[in-house]
């Protein structure tokens, strides 16, 4: 679950891309700030399952980072609300991150069955 339920915040920046036409780097769920969170209440609790769950969210945040190429400061929550949640400012390569953020809406179109005018 910690390393995939986080990605249901990209809801959030595929609504804001529909109604504002604009692409943001938004990610609620994605921060680094919690898997130091959650890192920390499994070793002051010493809960294996949430260990688990923080080390889970900690490698999806990795992978993310890596595949989509932001800034080094980009997964955290805080650096990006102080960039806007810009994707010029926080990707190395904003172009390829609209592409792939436009391949993603027109995949979710699809699935949901129809096109939006």
């Amino acid at each position: 679950m910690g390393g995939v339920l986080p990605d249901v915040d990209h809801v959030v920046d595929y609504a804001y891309y529909y109604w504002r036409r604009e692409h943001r780097l938004i990610l609620l769920l994605h921060g680094y700030e919690f898997a130091i969170l959650g890192a920390s209440a499994a070793l002051l609790t010493g809960d294996t399952t949430l260990g688990i769950a923080a080390l889970s969210y900690f490698i999806h945040l990795l992978a993310d980072q890596t595949e989509n190429r932001t800034h080094m400061l980009g997964y955290l929550l805080l650096f990006r609300a102080w960039n806007r949640f810009r994707l010029e400012t926080l990707s190395t390569v904003p172009e390829a991150a609209a592409r792939g953020r436009m391949e993603d809406i027109r995949s979710l179109e699809k699935l949901l069955g129809g096109r939006r005018k």
